[in-house]
């Protein structure tokens, strides 16, 4: 009998030692941990700094978007891939017409097209889709669309960018 008395006031020594010493130990660590992960949250919104996730996430749609720019050689691959489009939206591509601009602060030729297709309604819009969503970074920058009989023409506007090859 006296042995379990023994045994439960040392079992009740240890349990007030665990819940008196370590336990507000670790949960002063805890909130040391969190108070410090506050601050530096703070710190970084008040300077204007990025959480990595934020980085991380914009770099892989720069990488995206590089992925889509072509080189200036490839111009002529690109006027070919406005014809392949037109004819599988089942669009007739009557006239284009571009102007470069050279963006030298950052090797980029700004190239703005200015295309004319006729066709369906339903047509014109496949294209445009396909141009929007294809392999090509094309910016729609606006179209004017004319009903002509039996179908429809659009003037579209068109910019895109070419980056300089660089060899090495």
């Amino acid at each position: 009998m006296r042995k379990k008395g023994a045994i439960i006031i040392v079992l009740f020594i240890l349990n007030v030692l665990i819940w008196g010493l370590i336990l507000p130990s670790k949960q002063n660590q805890l909130d040391k941990l969190v108070t410090e992960y506050t601050e530096l949250r703070n710190k970084i919104k008040q300077e204007g700094l990025m959480g990595y996730e934020y980085i991380y996430r914009k770099k892989e749609e720069v990488g995206e978007f590089e992925k889509k720019l072509r080189n200036t050689s490839d111009f002529p691959k690109l006027i070919s891939y406005l014809f392949e489009q037109s004819y599988l939206a089942k669009v007739d591509l009557m006239n284009i017409s571009y102007t470069f601009e050279e963006k030298k602060d950052v090797k980029l030729q700004k190239v703005i097209l200015n295309i004319t297709v006729d066709g369906s309604y339903e047509g014109i819009r496949k294209y445009m889709y396909s141009l929007e969503k294809g392999s090509h970074f094309f910016e729609i920058s606006g179209i004017k669309i004319v009903k002509r009989v039996p179908g429809v023409s659009a003037n579209i506007f068109i910019i895109t960018y070419l980056k300089e090859r660089v060899d090495g």
